[in-house]
C-alpha cells in the first residue's frame, strides 16, 4: 500500500531532485549531488511501494552514491576510478534485475548497441587505456550498459513509465560515454558541467518519475 495516495503530491515531488540537481550544478560537492539520488529514494519509498522491485532501484541509487563519491575522491588514484566504475556497473546491474521483473530484454536493442559501443571500445578507448584492469572493467561496464538499456527497452509497465525508464537508463549510458570520452581520450572537458552531469541527474529523476507513473497507472 502506498504511504500517499494524492496524486499530484507525488508528481510535484518530483520538483525536489530537480531543485537539488540544480543546487548541485552550482557546487559541485559530493555532499550536494547526493540531494538528488536521496530525494529520489525518499520518493520512491513514498510512492512507488506498490511497483514490483522498487527497493532494487532505492538500492541502485544509494550504490551510484557510492560511485560517485569514488570518482569525486579519487584525486589520482586509478584504483579509486575502478572501484566507482564496478559500483557503477553494479547499479546497471540491479537496473537490469528490475526491468527483467517487469519485462524481458529486447535483444535487438542490445545488439546495436554493443555493436556500435564496441567499435568505439576497439577503435578509440582500448588504445588509449594502458591499464588492463582499467580496461577489462571498462569492457564489462560497456557490456551491461548495453544490457541495461536493452531490458529498458523491454520494460512492461505502461507506456509512460516504460517510456520515461528507457529514457532514463538513455541519458544515464549517454552520461557514461561523455565520462569515457573525458578519462579515456581527454577530450571533452567543458562537457563536465554543461551536459554529463545534467544527465546524469536527470537519468535519476527520470528513473523516478517512471516509478511513479507506474504506481498510479
Amino acid at each position: 500500500m502506498r504511504l500517499i495516495n494524492h496524486e499530484y503530491i507525488s508528481y510535484l515531488a518530483l520538483i525536489a531532485p530537480i531543485f537539488c540537481a540544480a543546487i548541485a550544478l552550482r557546487g559541485g560537492r559530493w555532499v550536494l549531488r547526493c540531494g538528488v539520488d536521496i530525494t529520489c529514494i525518499i520518493i520512491i519509498a513514498a510512492f512507488g511501494a506498490d511497483v514490483p522491485g522498487s527497493w532494487i532501484l532505492t538500492a541502485a541509487l544509494i550504490i551510484s552514491m557510492a560511485g560517485d563519491f569514488m570518482l569525486c575522491h579519487r584525486e589520482s588514484s586509478n584504483q579509486r576510478f575502478v572501484y566507482g566504475i564496478i559500483l557503477f556497473l553494479a547499479a546497471h546491474v540491479l537496473y537490469l534485475v528490475f526491468c527483467c521483473i517487469n519485462g524481458s530484454v529486447n535483444w535487438a536493442v542490445f545488439v546495436v548497441l554493443l555493436a556500435g559501443y564496441g567499435i568505439l571500445y576497439i577503435r578509440l578507448l582500448l588504445p588509449a587505456i594502458e591499464s588492463k584492469p582499467l580496461a577489462a572493467a571498462a569492457a564489462g561496464y560497456l557490456l551491461i550498459s548495453c544490457l541495461s538499456m536493452g531490458a529498458a527497452a523491454g520494460l512492461g509497465l505502461t507506456r509512460p513509465a516504460a517510456w520515461l525508464f528507457a529514457i532514463g537508463i538513455a541519458s544515464l549510458v549517454f552520461s557514461d560515454s561523455l565520462i569515457a570520452v573525458r578519462e579515456f581520450l581527454n577530450k571533452g572537458l567543458f562537457l563536465h558541467r554543461y551536459i554529463m552531469m545534467p544527465t546524469y541527474y536527470a537519468s535519476h529523476i527520470l528513473i523516478t518519475a517512471a516509478i511513479v507513473s507506474a504506481a498510479i497507472n
